[in-house]
């Protein structure tokens, strides 16, 4: 039976076949993306670059919540932001974390054309994205933590 098919019975995520091996490699790969997405968010406001800092971090929120939402067997994902994926992910797993992450969602919002501004408005937004980010990451690895046995661990 499919995770969604499991789902929609009322069946646990443990009742519910686990991933293929591609499977866990396509979400390993998102996930590591995901990182590496963040490691270079960090070094882009550390180096006053803030706009691309603020698109690294939805970048990296989106990977790193695609790969939860692969792991459930979800591989037609929704375009419309971080928030689409974590309802999709909740959807499957009840037990994923909720979160918020308002500039996040905003961050579409921005013209990365534009050239970077050293203020502090475009600098906060970047520094409250990458907190949004680290955030969602770290309960993003909690997750696969204690899913280790059967998706993978981070």
């Amino acid at each position: 039976m499919s995770t969604r098919k499991a789902e929609s019975s009322g069946e646990s995520m443990a009742d519910s076949p686990p991933p293929s091996p591609e499977t866990l490699r396509r979400a390993r790969l998102a996930w590591e993306q995901s990182q590496a997405d963040l490691k270079s968010a960090r070094a882009s406001h550390k180096a006053g670059q803030f706009i691309k800092s603020s698109f690294l971090c939805l970048q990296s929120a989106t990977n790193g919540l695609a790969a939860i939402c692969q792991l459930h067997g979800h591989f037609q994902l929704p375009s419309g932001g971080p928030a689409q994926l974590l309802a999709l992910g909740i959807r499957s797993d009840p037990a994923f974390p909720s979160a918020e992450f308002p500039h996040l969602e905003r961050v579409l919002e921005r013209n990365p054309f534009a050239p970077d501004k050293t203020s502090d408005p475009a600098s906060e937004f970047s520094r409250a994205c990458l907190s949004e980010c680290e955030a969602l990451g770290k309960s993003i690895r909690s997750y696969l933590k204690a899913n280790k046995g059967r998706f993978f661990a981070p």
